[in-house]
């Protein structure tokens, strides 16, 4: 079945992609203006795509879980071919899927468990076990009454990070993204974008960064959902929505960024491989470039992750045909 690409919602993973990207490089720096939204925009966007009537869990599950052994297989065996320890603990976190053990990586004695350059792999099952929240959301007819699950379900949240420990594969922490998906759900079901306007996307991105100022920074990886899960919902929300906006505006206004959308057909092996070749690019620039061109180190960076990861996903899809 042919899926017909909405391509302003490319445009907007796509730089959410490199705005995630970013925050792993030697300029993580610069992108914490977007640290609250970066990531919710992936869970947003997942919701906007959605169709209540064909959400097949089965299809969820080949589309992320199979992708996520795979990748996880290529950073086990690069970090075999590189001589890094392959430990019992580092397997066995490719089978819990958390970064850590305890939430917020300070915890007194922090297990950690994804160390072979798969640390962000988390976010594949963490999205599989939203699906699954989401559609328990979605079970209602009235939007009311999903309104009311979407509710519970941040309840449930919130008393999730009040556990000592992070669960596998994001089984607490999906009832906090389970409804951002659910907000994006009603945005296209709404056709909300349709009325939002640059000035609109303005507003949305000053009442994100109201949000960001009074939460501070988030790390969803570990449950850290800044001073409040709440507010740092709504920041997420909001900002996923004023970066659709713009992106919608762009696209109609004829301003796209191709690139960025053709990055977004290998999203999940760029995302998923992101370490191993930022890692590279360190490598690279440590003998070739002087400590103080910081800006041409984050570039490249930047640029080994994308452009690597792409042709490694065209790669992977001519070769194993179960990876899709």
């Amino acid at each position: 079945m042919t899926v017909r690409r909405i391509r302003y919602v490319d445009m907007a993973k796509g730089l959410a992609l490199v705005m995630v990207i970013l925050s792993h490089t030697d300029g993580a720096m610069w992108a914490v203006p977007f640290d609250n939204f970066s990531l919710a925009v992936f869970f947003v966007c997942a919701g906007f795509t959605t169709s209540a009537g064909s959400l097949s869990l089965r299809r969820k599950f080949r589309g992320l879980v199979v992708p996520y052994v795979t990748l996880s297989a290529v950073c086990l065996l690069y970090s075999l071919a590189v001589g890094r320890e392959v430990t019992p603990q580092a397997l066995a976190g490719i089978a819990y899927s958390r970064f850590c053990l305890y939430p917020g990586t300070d915890s007194p004695g922090q297990v950690v468990l994804m160390t072979l350059n798969n640390s962000v792999l988390w976010f594949l099952t963490a999205l599989f076990s939203s699906y699954v929240v989401l559609r328990l959301i979605l079970l209602p007819d009235s939007v009311s009454r999903q309104a009311l699950m979407a509710s519970g379900s941040l309840v449930v949240a919130g008393m999730a990070d009040f556990l000592p420990v992070l669960l596998p594969w994001s089984l607490d922490s999906a009832f906090f993204f389970a409804p951002m998906m659910w907000c994006g759900f009603r945005m296209r079901a709404r056709d909300t974008l349709a009325c939002v306007g640059l000035p609109t996307a303005s507003g949305l991105f000053v009442v994100y960064g109201v949000l960001f100022c009074i939460t501070g920074m988030t790390n969803y990886s570990v449950r850290d959902f800044g001073d409040s899960l709440i507010l740092t919902f709504a920041a997420g929300v909001s900002g996923s929505a004023g970066l659709l906006a713009v992106c919608r505006w762009l696209e109609q206004s004829g301003r796209r960024v191709p690139l960025v959308e053709k990055l977004n057909a290998q999203a999940l092996t760029v995302f998923g491989l992101q370490l191993i070749f930022i890692g590279l690019a360190w490598r690279v620039c440590v003998r070739f470039v002087p400590e103080d061109w910081l800006a041409l180190t984050v570039v490249a960076e930047v640029v080994a992750a994308c452009v690597g990861g792409y042709f490694a996903g065209r790669v992977m899809r001519r070769v194993l045909p179960f990876y899709r």
